[in-house]
């Protein structure tokens, strides 16, 4: 099994993936330059268990208005693990992931998550009316707490080859964080409570960490591997509520999953479950993005809030948010555009592809108020 990562072919397939979004890059550029060279050292490397992996860069970004600690990883890295993915972890994983873990998987996503949302509402609409109730749940830092050493085990299970696994927990242990340098107070807070990698980057002093306390929780965001981590860690969860408990109005998006049902107390029930697994596999609840709320009353999911009116009609619209960040954005792009930092033509296209993302849902008059903003702060909308 491991000859498939650093088999000739699909270490080249996973460099034109890689080249395919990062070509504007200049060390992408370089790279490919001796691009035979490169493969062959990696394929040389993986060989003879040389190859050293990582190259992390870390560093923080503001997305959505949240804070997110990213890691940027060497070409090498990037490579390895994009043929240890396609090739191996995918094909290892997919059967055991329910049809309704839409992230990450190849034929679906955001857009197939919230499709999926509308198919239950509506066939939950046939049998029930809007008269039910459904259980949103979110995790709480959900990548910076992934347990290594559970994930680890959950490999081996599927993978069943042991070079393969010790090369994976290699991979998933590139993501440590030496918290020795932390408060007494602080290194045992975060043995039971959620960590953040953001706090963490912000107030540690690095340069005091002396390696006494790692800690091995969490899967970086910005790496493939990650992605891979958020689909499969929840997965068993996944099973027992769509199998066990056959709650057919189920799915999962990352770290957001939802359940519908008629009965509310049937839907706490179930709650305590969820909260028993989670306590288990060291997950924690965002309890306050955490609630039971009746379809006939707003409720949101993936940033789109629902509504099922009682003619079975379903109102999805953005979050305000939405609109207040474009506005935002607007107003940042005039003041580039009058130093001459951005050009029109790029302005406009960023509208428009703001535009037809958030017209699909029932927000025409916040669309026609954004757009009247766009005219005053850029001129005429050609969009």
């Amino acid at each position: 099994m491991y000859e498939k990562i650093y088999d000739t072919d699909n270490l080249y397939r996973a460099w034109l993936e890689i080249q395919s979004v990062s070509s504007w890059k200049e060390r992408t550029q370089r790279y490919a330059e001796d691009i035979v060279f490169h493969l062959a050292r990696i394929r040389e490397g993986l060989i003879n268990n040389t190859l050293v992996l990582g190259g992390v860069g870390k560093f923080l970004i503001r997305e959505r208005g949240k804070e997110r600690l990213i890691c940027s990883y060497d070409v090498d890295t990037r490579i390895v693990v994009r043929s240890l993915i396609d090739n191996i972890l995918m094909p290892a994983i997919t059967p055991k992931l329910i049809y309704d873990n839409s992230a990450s998987v190849k034929g679906k996503g955001v857009q197939f998550h919230r499709d999926r949302i509308i198919t239950h509402l509506q066939q939950f609409y046939r049998l029930h009316g809007n008269k039910g109730y459904i259980l949103t749940i979110d995790f709480k830092k959900f990548f910076d707490n992934i347990d290594h050493e559970l994930l680890k085990q959950m490999f081996a299970k599927v993978l069943k080859d042991d070079r393969t696994t010790e090369f994976v927990s290699h991979l998933i242990d590139l993501n440590t964080f030496d918290i020795s340098c932390l408060s007494r107070e602080y290194q045992e807070h975060f043995k039971n409570n959620p960590f953040d990698s953001v706090w963490y980057r912000r107030h540690a002093n690095v340069w005091k960490c002396d390696g006494s306390n790692i800690l091995r929780r969490g899967v970086s965001i910005g790496g493939q591997l990650s992605q891979i981590a958020g689909v499969f860690f929840p997965s068993d969860l996944d099973q027992y509520i769509k199998t066990v408990r056959g709650e057919r109005f189920y799915a999962r998006y990352m770290d957001d999953l939802y359940v519908i049902h008629e009965d509310k107390e049937h839907l706490w029930n179930l709650y305590k479950d969820i909260l028993a697994y989670c306590e288990r596999k060291k997950i924690f609840i965002n309890k306050k993005k955490t609630h039971i709320i009746p379809l006939s009353r707003p409720f949101t999911i993936l940033k789109i809030q629902y509504k099922v009116q009682e003619d079975g009609d379903i109102m999805r619209s953005p979050k305000k948010e939405t609109f207040k960040r474009e506005r935002h954005a607007i107003k940042k792009f005039s003041q580039e555009l009058e130093t001459g930092e951005t050009s029109k033509e790029d302005i406009y296209l960023s509208f428009k592809s703001w535009k037809g993302n958030v017209s699909k849902f029932d927000c025409k008059k916040s669309v026609m108020n954004t757009e009247k903003y766009f005219i005053e702060k850029i001129g005429e909308c050609v969009v």
